[in-house]
């Protein structure tokens, strides 16, 4: 999105596997089952947080475009996810103990 003559800059956060309420809101037992397994590389929603507060933090003259942000053991497929990927650490205190 080109908003540039009106001084506005635009940022695409484009989250993976996100820890959210998500698999427990199925009324199907197989689908919850599923999503449960799925959402076991799920991020911390603080990470997403983050990633939208160094967006927005960025001087006047800096313009982030596009940030994906997905767990490390989630897959990337090519064509899933379009434009610069900004790789943010969590380091090991987010990893399963």
């Amino acid at each position: 999105m080109e908003l540039k003559a009106d001084n506005i800059r635009c940022a695409m956060i484009s989250p993976g596997v996100v820890a959210t309420e998500l698999p427990e809101g199925s009324s199907e037992e197989d689908t919850r089952k599923n999503l449960r397994e799925f959402y076991r590389m799920a991020i911390p929603a603080d990470l997403i947080a983050r990633a939208v507060a160094y967006a927005i933090g960025q001087p006047a003259e800096v313009d982030v475009n596009e940030i994906v942000i997905r767990p490390v053991a989630q897959s990337f497929k090519a064509g899933s996810d379009v434009g610069f990927r900004f790789a943010i650490a969590a380091q090991d205190r987010y990893s399963p103990a």
